[in-house]
Formats: structure tokens, sequence, C-alpha cells
């Protein structure tokens, strides 16, 4: 058996799989629970890499670590016992548009604050075009969406050259509201349902004739695993809380030959969609390790991997999440960048005494077939080779957890989430 070694901050799986000739996507008729119109006859279509430029990858890498730096902060700041889920593609793709926007010199402190000092704002659309793009591209086994839209206050006037790029670049819709009305909140909240298939339903409560403007990102995602979970083999298990309490919860099970990699703080294992366009890593903490050990793990320590014959278990879980610490998170990241005293000349006349800030609202449901996840980002201003039988294993997730969705040819972290309660 061959061992590999990599140090990098996230690493991307490519696990081998066979064509699944049942119908990967039935019709479900439950109105309240709508399964994505696929067509489950299409000619199967196989993974296509996102092509980027060596800039392009470059700039992927510095998004990679400020994702997994931003997760970092915002969970040291959840409440405990909290579960969480951020996106930060969405939240990323909704600041690549935000920086369009900006004076030069917030322009150039949010624009660190992403690692992406080196990069012009020529360079970082092209990047988020591609990658959106890319990840959204035509496949009969997965659904993958992302849409923005841009709702501005109608007593301002708007610059013409922020709403083409927009436009052009990241396909926003742009509409101009009064936001003192209940219809304004009733339609962006239907566009946020429509966008992520009545995943989230509800961004906002209300607005006010002081908001200036909502930028908003919607993502949306729904994959069936490659190899899925037998229902007959999902039983009761105890999974341990991070409060040390416990509690009896449905656990998948599944034996199979899987790669774990490793590092001193973590081992996690990486299942891929039938898609092939994207993949599910999940992060175990090893015994006598905390969370914020693995995530740094993650990022700095050597990794090592194996393939086994590997019993795993993992929970079934359905969970909703309301992000509001997004701010303070970039603050820690940057301690430079004040996020809601950036300067934004997106409109013209606007008054002296303003400020921004940034809401995210994610959903997720893991299950034996596969995963679906939704997130809506509001930014408002007011492989291993085998040559001998592989060695037994089990890795039980009974115990606070990581996980990721990742799109497999750049690694892209499109979710980053906490099981723990």
């Amino acid at each position: 058996m061959k061992k590999h070694i990599f140090t990098l901050m996230l690493v991307a799986l490519t696990l081998g799989a066979c064509h699944n000739e049942e119908p990967l996507f039935p019709n479900n008729n439950d109105p309240e629970n709508p399964e994505p119109n696929i067509n489950p006859d299409e000619a199967w279509t196989r993974f296509e890499a996102i092509n980027l430029t060596e800039t392009q990858q470059q700039m992927g890498q510095q998004l990679k670590s400020f994702s997994w730096d931003l997760f970092s902060q915002t969970y040291q700041l959840k409440n405990k016992g909290e579960n969480i889920l951020i996106s930060p593609f969405s939240l990323n793709v909704d600041l690549g548009m935000l920086l369009n926007g900006l004076d030069e010199t917030s322009f150039d402190k949010l624009r660190e604050t992403m690692n992406l000092k080196d990069y012009q704002i020529s360079d970082i659309n092209e990047y988020f075009r591609v990658m959106v793009e890319g990840l959204s591209q035509d496949d009969s086994h997965a659904v993958f969406k992302s849409a923005n839209s841009f709702w501005y206050n109608k007593n301002y006037k708007v610059v013409d050259s922020f709403t083409k790029t927009i436009g052009d670049i990241y396909k926003a819709e742009t509409k101009s509201v009064d936001f003192s009305k209940k219809s304004t909140v009733e339609a962006i909240n239907a566009w946020c349902s429509e966008k992520t298939n009545k995943r989230i339903p509800k961004l906002l409560d209300k607005t006010s004739n002081q908001d200036l403007f909502h930028l908003i990102n919607a993502l949306y995602f729904y994959g069936k695993w490659e190899a899925q979970f037998d229902k007959k083999q999902t039983k009761k298990e105890e999974f341990h809380y991070a409060d040390g309490s416990k509690k009896d919860v449905d656990m998948m099970y599944k034996h199979a030959e899987m790669v774990v990699v490793e590092t001193e703080a973590l081992e996690y294992i990486t299942l891929p969609f039938n898609s092939f366009s994207f993949s599910m890593s999940f992060f175990l903490p090893k015994k006598g390790h905390s969370i914020t050990e693995a995530i740094e793990s993650l990022k700095n320590d050597q990794m090592t991997s194996d393939l086994y014959d590997l019993q795993l278990w993992l929970p079934k879980f359905e969970s909703e999440y309301t992000i509001k610490t997004l701010p303070t998170a970039l603050k820690a990241i940057n301690p430079s960048l004040n996020f809601a005293s950036l300067g934004v000349n997106m409109l013209k006349n606007l008054p002296s005494e303003k400020g921004g800030d940034i809401l995210q609202k994610t959903y997720i449901k893991v299950d034996e077939e596969g995963v679906e996840a939704a997130a809506v980002t509001d930014i408002m201003w007011a492989g291993a080779d085998m040559h001998e039988p592989p060695q037994p294993r089990e890795l039980k997730f009974d115990r606070p957890f990581l996980y990721s969705i990742n799109e497999r040819s750049t690694g892209t972290p499109v979710f980053i989430g906490y099981y723990g309660k």
C-alpha cells in the first residue's frame, strides 16, 4: 500500500466510481419538499474540470485560505452549543460584487481581507465569472445554482457603471424599490425562496425607507451520493454532543474501501456525488483534540492518506442557520477593516452617516440518498493506489465534527459547517 504525503490547506480527493443505471432523481410530488426538476434519462454527464488560468488558480488558493479563516473566526464567535454552517463561496461572490462599488481606500482594505491584495478588480471579476459559470454547468446528476440581485432605494440615483458590471459579470438583476413598503420585503423574500428551491423562504422581516441597498447572492445545491447509503442499515446510535450530553440519532452506515486522510489532530473522508463535479468531506477531530485544533491542523499540518477497508458511520441531519457575525469575523481577520464604515459609491449623493452589515442564512440536509444545501448572503447598507488488501478500519462520526461541500477540480469550498449539537 502506498502512502501519499501532502502539505496543503484542503485536499480534494478524486475517487473512482461506476455508473448507476437506476434513476438518480425520481419524481417527487410532495409540494412541501420538492426535488429539482432533473431529467434522469439524460446521457451520462462526465465531470468537466473548471479551466482556470495560472493567475486564477493562485486566486483560488488565496480564497480557500480566506474561507477557512472566515469559518474559524465564525466558529469562535458562535453561541455555546450551537451548530453552524456558512457558505464562504456565497459571501465571496457577494463581496466580489461589492468591491465594484467601493472607494479606493475601502476597496484596498476589503481586497486585502479577502487575501486578494495582489489582484486588480478586473482579475477578481473574471475569476468569479469563470467560477460561477463552471459550477453551474449543465449536469444531469446534480444541481448548482447561483443568482445575484441588487435592490436599491428608489430615492437615489444609481451609478450605471456599477449595475452594468454586476449585470454583465455576475448576471445580477437590478431593482429600484421603495423600502418603506411591505411589498418590497415580500418581493425580496420571494426572490430568495425561488432561487433556493424554497429552502430559504424568508430572508428579511422588514425594511425601512432608510435602507440604501441590499446586494444579495443566493446559492442552491442538490446532489446524490455516487454510492448511496442503504436505508436498511440506518440505526439509532449514540451521539456525544459538545456539552457532554448524549442522544440517540439516526446513524447511517457503509462498509466499503475508502481513502482516509489524517493529520496529527484529525481524520477525514471525502464522499463524491454522482455528478463527479462535487464532493463532501467530513472531518473528525481525533480524541483529545478540539474543533479549533482540527481547523488549524487542516491549514497547517502534514497530511497522510491510505486506502482502508472502512466501516463508516455518519449521522443524518437537517438544519438551518442564521449568521450575523460575519462583519466581526472579517475584522478578526483584518483588524484595519471596519465593514460598517466602508465607503460605498454605487449610489449618488448618499447621506454622510450610513453603515453596512452582512446577513447570511443557510440550510442543509444530509441523508442516505445525498445532500441538499442552500445559502443567501445579504450585504446591506443603513487517491491512493492499492498494491495489497487494505487494512480494516472504523470511522464513527459520533461526536462533534466538521464538514464541507467542495467543487472538485478547484477544491473550492462552497459550504463549511460544524455539527455538534
